[in-house]
């Protein structure tokens, strides 16, 4: 086996800041309440049913959309009424409360689209050979809150998928680490060749998955706890959508309460790169 390269990022999804996660001064609480306790569990591991699932998902989106919505109103009820006597320091803090909810506005509807063409049949995805380990230093790089580790293997191979979609599921596998890790551990991002395989495996040290939750990682909305509250909820389920689409396998492996790792595979490429950039050192 060669040997192994490491550099160091800082993790791409921005998590909200520290206002931003307590939803506006309190203002969603009770919506989130709400939304946890009528979450509508989903069993099926495959694309979402059509018809006998319509109530339930537009329930679910309906939920999914309610809490950034009220942190958006909120923020902008305060502004609206309190303009003349905020200090520019809380006026600057309420704009953010505003623009980190409209982001979460944005992923939602880009995951639910993304979902609407998977359970349609309308994904398409190119099979031509690129650089993983481009793909995945870039992902870390892009990451903001967290140090992220990426270590590769001497002489990893091109693989063959479609870099638009290598880029989300890496990007999505990094913000679920870190968002579960300690904030003093380092998130861990491995490139590994085995046989005909490349292998990305995203380590993190924090709670693990409990036993209880295992079976239900790759749905979408799944209810888990601890979930934090600027994620849609539907990571894990497109990132395994778009790797079994490519032709790749995906899992994980855990120590509940000590670490999680989560990983997967992708063919290695027949054909050879395009003359391009370098490759981090």
């Amino acid at each position: 086996m060669g040997g192994l390269a490491l550099s160091l990022g800082f993790a791409a999804r921005p998590r909200g800041n520290s206002l931003a996660r307590s939803v506006g001064i309190g203002l969603t609480a009770a919506a989130w309440a709400r939304l946890l306790a009528n979450r509508k569990r989903i069993d099926s591991d495959e694309a979402l049913p059509a018809a006998s699932a319509n109530s339930t998902l537009v329930s679910i989106v309906a939920h999914e959309i309610r809490a950034p919505l009220a942190s958006i109103r909120g923020a902008v009820a305060l502004l609206d009424e309190h303009d003349a006597t905020l200090e520019s320091g809380r006026r600057i803090e309420l704009l953010h409360v505003a623009l980190d909810a409209t982001r979460q506005l944005g992923y939602l509807v880009d995951d639910l689209l993304l979902i609407s063409r998977i359970s349609g049949g309308r994904l398409v995805v190119e099979r031509v050979a690129l650089d993983i380990v481009a793909v995945v230093h870039d992902a870390a790089n892009a990451e903001m809150d967290q140090a992220i580790a990426v270590v590769e293997q001497e002489g990893i191979p091109p693989v063959s998928g479609d870099a638009m979609r290598v880029r989300q599921v890496v990007t999505n596998l990094l913000s679920n680490a870190v968002a579960n890790a300690t904030e003093s551990s380092i998130v861990l991002a491995s490139i590994t060749r085995e046989n005909d395989d490349v292998r990305v495996t995203i380590y993190n040290e924090g709670r693990g998955i409990p036993p209880e939750e295992q079976s239900r990682l790759f749905l979408p909305f799944a209810s888990l706890t601890e979930r934090r509250i600027d994620s849609t909820g539907l990571g894990l389920y497109i990132a395994k959508q778009l790797v079994q689409a490519m032709g790749g396998t995906i899992g994980f492996d855990t120590q509940p309460g000590h670490n999680a790792a989560f990983w997967f595979t992708l063919k290695a490429a027949r054909t050879a790169l395009p003359p391009g950039r370098p490759r981090p050192r």
